[in-house]
């Protein structure tokens, strides 16, 4: 199984996605990073998502969120690049 890191834009973009939602539900807030955490580490395990807009990168959707994991990957790691809403622009 791969190493999953987080590069500081995704670790920056979780943060202001847990304080929003948190705002309003923290609750909620944790949930929405507990799952976007577990999706994060799927590829460590299998190949997932398709590949990404950005050459070099792949994209895995969240189930049962508007959020959109942005990945690059190396012979022994996964780097989690991006956390981006599905309706944001895409990075690059």
């Amino acid at each position: 199984m791969k190493q999953v890191r987080y590069a500081e834009q995704a670790i920056r973009e979780l943060d202001a996605i847990f304080a929003w939602i948190a705002s309003e539900n923290p609750a909620a807030a944790e949930r929405v990073l507990n799952r976007l955490d577990r999706t994060a580490a799927l590829p460590s395990q299998f190949r997932r998502g398709r590949p990404g807009r950005t050459p070099g990168t792949r994209e895995l959707v969240v189930g049962r969120l508007p959020d959109i994991i942005v990945y690059s990957e190396s012979a022994d790691a996964i780097t989690i690049l991006a956390v981006r809403h599905a309706a944001r622009r895409p990075l690059g």
